[in-house]
């Protein structure tokens, strides 16, 4: 029998109180004329990529280590960005962690990791993130320890559900909400505060085609396990669902769908972003412009767009950007991968 989707009312309570304690950021939502015009609607972008550490899994990790005993270590694997916001929250609150990396991870992560100091430590593991997600779990067997995971925690989820509370607090008009989905965390947060809302607010997510275990899961109505042929940019989205996810229930009971997304696309949006508006996000953090057409499609109007988060190496981001950038004439946007140059 399917797991029936949790409320997490008190869990959410009490996140919102440890992030207002630990100094996190009330994200700015700024307009985007630029997709409004392409889209024939009005959207907006809730820049969780100027949170503290570059990114919204912040607010999940303060509010999942607030409640871990202190003489534990925190235990946890990551592709990056839950790692900064694991590292921060027991750096802010005085614990220790050991987090487990793939090896490949962002450069610009790793680098950041270490400035947390000696308290975080830091494992590479060879494999892909579903080994690394393995080993943080078999550590985390040891006395003294305690495992958060990136996502299927309730307190983690919780914490996420700040950003779509935020968004609709600053614009109470929206009628869609769209964020990139890895393990769902993020898409339950905003789906219950989407949920909460006064009026109708469908929560939409995007995940790469490479890694499309949540859509799979949907499609089946159980959580599914999918094999990743090939690697993609957005590290941050991929991955298999724990077995006991708490996400699926869920996504499954309170968001609008899931929209698979090529590689290419999500490469072109994070062009897109700093061509309109000079904004650096990872490839991950900027996949959420990736449902804009299905989403516009529906009948949205208002639509809310969260790019989650900018921890990309200088380099990396170069090169995406220098490849893709779209073209302009008389002050419009090209369609993607048409030229308006006559």
């Amino acid at each position: 029998m399917a797991r029936a989707a949790p409320a997490l009312t008190a869990e959410r309570d009490q996140a919102t109180d440890a992030l207002a304690r630990a100094g996190l950021l009330r994200t700015p939502l700024i307009d985007s004329p630029s997709l409004s015009e392409r889209y024939g609607c009005e959207v907006r972008l809730k820049l969780e990529c100027h949170q503290l550490t570059g990114s919204f899994k912040a607010r999940g990790a303060v509010a999942a280590v607030s409640c871990v005993p202190d003489a534990q270590t925190v235990v946890t694997a990551s592709a990056g960005n839950h790692a900064l916001g694991i590292a921060f929250a027991c750096f802010a609150l005085g614990r220790t962690a050991e987090i487990f990396i793939p090896r490949g991870t962002d450069q610009a992560k790793v680098d950041a990791l270490a400035r947390f100091g000696p308290g975080i430590r830091t494992r590479v593991v060879d494999g892909s993130y579903d080994d690394t997600e393995l080993a943080a779990r078999q550590a985390a067997g040891r006395p003294g320890t305690t495992f958060v995971s990136s996502y299927n925690d309730p307190l983690v989820v919780a914490g996420q559900s700040t950003v779509g509370t935020e968004a609709l607090a600053q614009w109470p008009q929206a009628d869609a909400v769209i964020v990139p989905v890895g393990g769902g965390g993020l898409l339950s947060g905003v789906a219950l505060a989407c949920a909460d809302h006064h009026a109708p607010v469908a929560a939409w997510g995007v995940e790469p085609e490479s890694s499309p275990a949540m859509s799979a899961s949907l499609e089946n109505g159980r959580i599914v396990r999918i094999v990743e042929s090939v690697t993609s940019a957005a590290q941050g989205l991929i991955g298999n669902l724990d077995p006991d996810s708490i996400t699926f229930a869920l996504v499954r009971a309170h968001s609008a769908g899931v929209i698979v997304s090529s590689e290419e696309e999500i490469l072109g949006a994070v062009a897109r972003i700093y061509a309109d508006h000079a904004i650096v996000v990872e490839p991950s953090g900027g996949a959420a412009l990736c449902g804009l057409g299905r989403v516009s499609a529906s009948g949205a109007r208002r639509i809310v767009c969260v790019l989650t988060g900018s921890n990309v190496a200088a380099a990396s981001h170069f090169e995406i950007v220098s490849q893709r950038q779209p073209v302009r004439q008389s002050g419009k946007l090209a369609p993607d991968g048409e030229s308006m140059i006559s």
